[in-house]
């Protein structure tokens, strides 16, 4: 055992290397980002070889970290995971979206960990449900999802700005609005220098020599006398104290497993005086009318239904075939009060900002087939009736 310590011990004393030319740097204002191989900070006294290719980084005058894409412009860098080989990527001006339909990461070492074909949308109206906000104003919304059946629908009375892959964290889940994932950071990955391994053991990746490409794995280097004596202290420590510990541990697994055995002979005592006819049994919960999920699906059903808009304000007789299909299968899903009550409050809210004929809501189940019966509804209707 005091060999293996000993070993350990001579371990933490291994040649330093020429990354002690490289430090980590931050920029000012209190950022709390470290900047290291591969990243190396723009305008600092470092030499080129303490960066790889494609992989500076800036600071503005707020201390800020700027990451800039050769196609795509300046980024701002919330975090940079160097074990994970990722960094986080936020837009100066608040608008991702924005950036998103233009994002260009050729000539870059960075790509995305997955993309989605996002199709974005010019709505003639306003609407509170999924909006880009940054991209919509008080006429006008932008609409952006993946859902090739909603684009669909809502084609019938928005325009398609553009589809494109998206770059994305992770998945599109359904659950989520269509536009909630292009609201969140960007998160990019690189594969060249592959240093995951050794981040994972602590050290940090640079060149293995000035003026040669091959990569290595250098210790963190002590930075003057003190935290030289730190770490000898660190390591004396281990050698005296490591022996005790794990004799501690052993003496410990033992006691355990030694009250583990009292306290199972215990249980198996008190499980015998148990009266089966004492224990109550619990009554099972059923739920009735729609649960939850269903609920939350008619903020996507009234979306269906903006094709029925025209016939809501008075720009035609009857209603489309695509306006009808939404209707019907809304009046399908209402199996009770609750429901149309429901119903009523999801199409009250979507239609609050848009201009209309209340009185052609009742009538749009009758032109329909639907069976479904509806009020006059506006913003002064109460659903609770």
């Amino acid at each position: 055992m005091y060999i293996l310590v000993n070993l350990f011990a001579l371990f933490l004393f291994q040649s330093r290397t020429a990354a002690q030319n490289c430090s980590v740097m931050a920029c000012g204002g209190g950022s709390s980002i470290p900047i290291h191989f591969p990243f190396r900070l723009e305008g600092s006294r470092q030499p080129e070889s303490c960066g790889y290719p494609g992989f500076k980084l800036s600071c503005d005058g707020g201390g800020t970290t700027i990451l800039r894409l050769p196609h795509s412009g300046e980024l701002f860098v919330r975090e940079i995971n160097f074990p994970m080989q990722q960094i986080q990527l936020y837009d100066p001006g608040d608008c991702l979206p924005k950036r998103l339909l233009q994002l260009n990461l050729s000539d870059s070492p960075f790509s995305a960990s997955y993309y989605e074909n996002y199709t974005f949308l010019d709505c003639p109206m306003k609407l509170t449900y999924s909006a880009i906000a940054c991209l919509s104003n008080s006429t006008r919304t932008v609409l952006a999802s993946s859902d090739e059946s909603f684009v669909k629908t809502m084609a019938a009375v928005c325009s398609i700005i553009v589809s494109r892959p998206i770059p994305l964290s992770w998945p599109v889940q359904y659950d989520q609005g269509p536009s909630d994932y292009l609201n969140q950071d960007l998160l990019l990955s690189w594969f060249t220098p592959d240093c995951i391994d050794c981040e994972m053991k602590g050290g940090m990746c640079g060149f293995a020599s000035n003026g040669s490409q091959n990569i290595g794995c250098f210790s963190i280097p002590a930075t003057d006398r003190t935290s030289k004596g730190l770490l000898i202290f660190r390591i004396i420590c281990l050698t005296v104290a490591l022996p005790a510990i794990i004799s501690s541990i052993g003496i410990g697994v033992f006691i355990c497993c030694t009250d583990h055995r009292r306290g199972s002979n215990r249980a198996s005592n008190s499980l015998q005086s148990i009266d089966p006819a004492a224990v109550t049994p619990q009554p099972s919960i059923v739920t009735v009318g729609l649960d939850g999920s269903t609920i939350e699906s008619f903020t996507k059903i009234v979306l269906e239904l903006l094709p029925c808009l025209p016939f809501l304000r008075g720009e035609g007789s009857t209603p489309s075939q695509s306006c009808c299909t939404g209707v019907v299968d809304m009046s399908n899903k209402a199996k009770s009060k609750g429901d149309r009550q429901a119903i009523c409050g999801c199409v009250k809210e979507a239609l609050a900002n848009v201009e209309y004929q209340p009185k052609l809501i009742s009538v749009l189940p009758e032109n329909c087939g639907a069976s479904m019966t509806l009020p006059p509804i506006d913003s002064k209707t109460d659903c609770s009736k």
